[in-house]
């Protein structure tokens, strides 16, 4: 009897064409060939065609026709090239040391998103270029043996000079992706590869390992869904605040067949600014600000297999539920692991999802619940500070120094680094601390909160008995603004509003002789001032190593020290 194949070609190739990728992902089983190969530069470049305006589709849209990858890995010899592209082949089949495992990715992805495949490749040991190529419109099962032939001239760019892999996926019939979202997804995807900056035991080191990629000549920068590794688009000096990450140490899964019994998982959360909150256009996160940070796309669980992202999305069946009103895009979170664990994610052959098996994300869930619900918290928190502070903005709190607050506002100083420090809620409790005094309830507490937080810098005045020591002020910095603190009950501030007032009185009055006399106690005050503040500067050591804190509170408190004493002499000559 006639021997039958276990595969029925024609129709096989047309349910495989079926499988579960898109653009993003296909692109990303290249990328990961790549890396595998050591190689050190990823060249991506596509060609497109200019689509004709329909419904919706507006001037200058295209569609990608073309792609074509290039690297400076290890190159395939002749008999790794000619298998290739063989579905189930792979040098490194169930390798659980690195992104590659199943030996299926790279064809999969390539004609579920185009007809043909052409591969070059060279190794540092071979004197040419060799290339391949499956065409399914040939309708042929085989794969033809590898033939010396340069890269097309127009992608040689993209390849070392002696050695590296060049793929060319020509007859593109199911592109969906568009370009800005595949850069955005690479940049995610290989954050950890491909970053100047990484995270490392809680802490953001340099990458010694950076791969660069490019896109159509443009270098694809590292995006950290933490926000804790600052890119272009952070606001100057701001970052999330990342947790103490959290370490499981799980048993191997027989089926990984190493040598070693146990591998870590890592869980980092992070929580946004408080300052991106507020500026975020509230709950639903619409502000520019946002959307250059993508907020939006913020949701769920990233999960990263040996450093590659292989999902980010609202983990399925996970408790908590994601919140109602969306203020889990907030914080955010990510699993790392390495491939001998694959079996608890239930991680499928072409790297696109994970879902955590029952026992682990039980697991999980008690580690992590805890953090989300304080998030969660702190949030909501400041949505309600900011409706409240929203009723409160235009009661009058002004004050004589109003007029100097806006014109600090209006220059729009560069936020300084002291204060980063400072939590969110050891910020809110310090200005609750220094208006509380001040103030007769929750409401005008709520305005000075909402007056505080709209401006750079904020001047209080203080009065009473409570002040101890020298200084004449006190500087409150926080992340975006400072709080300045007058001590009313010191000589400085009684000898010039004393003149201020008397200058008031003689105005009024019209007389000159003694409109003159209070404006020289001023011009006095002012040179006392600065003439004390030099003296203190005079006392510091410059060869003496101290705290920066220890040095701003001896200064301080000499320059007060020193004014007191100038202006006493000054009233008891005059």
């Amino acid at each position: 009897m006639e021997q039958v194949s276990l595969v029925f070609t024609e129709q096989a190739i047309a349910s495989l064409r079926e499988s579960d990728f898109d653009t993003a992902s296909a692109v990303g089983e290249v990328i990961d060939n790549s890396i595998q190969a050591a190689a050190t530069a990823i060249n991506i470049q596509t060609s497109e065609v200019d689509l004709p305006v329909r419904g919706r589709r507006k001037v200058g849209a295209t569609q990608i026709v073309e792609f074509a990858f290039g690297d400076n890995g290890k190159g395939m010899d002749e008999e790794t090239l000619h298998h290739c592209m063989q579905l189930g082949y792979s040098t490194r089949y169930n390798d659980r040391s690195g992104i590659g495992r199943f030996g299926v990715g790279m064809t999969l992805a390539a004609i579920n998103q185009c007809k043909r495949i052409e591969v070059y490749s060279r190794t540092e040991q071979s004197k040419s270029w060799l290339h391949t190529y499956v065409d399914l419109d040939e309708n042929t099962p085989y794969i033809p043996p590898p033939v010396k032939e340069e890269p097309p001239q127009k992608y040689r760019h993209l390849v070392g000079k002696k050695h590296g892999t060049l793929v060319i996926w020509k007859k593109c019939d199911r592109l969906l992706g568009q370009s800005d979202e595949i850069k955005h997804w690479i940049g995610r995807t290989y954050r950890k590869f491909i970053g100047k900056h990484q995270i490392v035991e809680n802490s953001v080191v340099k990458n010694p390992d950076s791969v660069a990629i490019t896109y159509n000549n443009e270098k694809i920068e590292a995006f950290d869904p933490l926000y804790v590794i600052p890119n272009k688009d952070f606001p100057k000096g701001q970052h999330a605040e990342l947790l103490e990450e959290i370490s499981l140490e799980m048993p191997v899964p027989d089926d990984a067949l190493v040598p070693f019994k146990t591998s870590r998982l890592i869980i980092r959360m992070s929580l946004t600014p408080k300052e991106w909150r507020l500026e975020g256009g509230g709950i639903s996160g619409r502000s520019q600000l946002a959307q250059n940070l993508r907020m939006d796309d913020n949701w769920g669980i990233s999960v990263l297999r040996a450093n590659r992202e292989v999902f980010y999305d609202i983990m399925p069946h996970f408790d908590p539920p994601p919140h109602p009103d969306g203020i889990d895009r907030w914080w955010s979170a990510e699993i790392a692991f390495e491939p001998v664990l694959d079996r608890y994610f239930s991680v499928r052959n072409i790297k696109r999802g994970a879902r955590f098996r029952k026992e682990l994300r039980e697991e999980i869930e008690t580690r992590i619940k805890p953090s989300i619900y304080e998030f969660r918290k702190q949030v909501q928190s400041v949505f309600k500070q900011t409706k409240i502070a929203d009723i409160h903005k235009d009661k009058d709190v002004s004050t004589e120094h109003t007029e100097a607050e806006k014109t600090v506002k209006a220059a729009a100083p560069t936020p300084g680094k002291a204060g980063r420090d400072k939590t969110p809620a050891e910020r809110a409790r310090e200005i609750r601390e220094i208006i509380e005094p001040l103030v007769k309830n929750e409401d005008e507490l709520a305005a000075w909160v909402a007056k505080i937080e709209a401006q750079p810098c904020t001047i209080v005045d203080k009065e009473g008995a409570t002040w101890k020591g020298d200084t004449f002020l006190d500087i409150h910095p926080q992340v975006g603004r400072t709080i300045i603190e007058y001590n009313m009950m010191h000589d400085f501030f009684m000898f010039v509003y004393g003149a201020i007032k008397e200058l008031t009185a003689t105005r009024e009055k019209d007389d000159a002789t003694a409109l003159i006399e209070n404006a020289k106690k001023l011009k006095v005050a002012l040179d006392l001032l600065f003439m004390a503040y030099a003296q203190a500067r005079s006392h510091l050591d410059p060869e003496h190593e101290q705290r920066v804190g220890d040095t701003i509170q001896y200064l301080e408190n000499n320059w007060g020290m020193f004014l007191r004493q100038y202006l006493k002499t000054h009233e008891k000559n005059s």
